[in-house]
């Protein structure tokens, strides 16, 4: 019997390629605390749990490029006709 993750679940039934985002923007944990962090961060990625880490600056500057890729993604889905239907608001 093989267990799958949330991720892996939709990507398998619907499509859906979900990405897991690390965000580090604390002076005391990065600059302070860093080199127990840093292996844990390392640890993360090369397990699978984090796609990509932003540090810092890093965060806002790259959140642009990330925003359009999810965008990007959204309107191939929609396309597709796998677009998730909107939030009963």
């Amino acid at each position: 019997m093989t267990s799958q993750t949330g991720s892996e679940e939709l990507r398998i039934t619907n499509d859906v390629d979900v990405k897991h985002y690390l965000m580090i923007d604390a002076y005391q944990t990065w600059w302070v605390q860093g080199k127990a962090y840093l292996c844990r961060i390392v640890d993360m990625l090369n397990m699978g749990y984090v796609d990509e880490v932003l540090f810092g600056r890093e965060v806002v500057d790259e959140l642009p490029r990330l925003v359009a890729e999810w965008v990007r993604l959204a309107q191939i889905r929609k396309r597709r006709g796998t677009a998730d239907p909107p939030a009963p608001f």
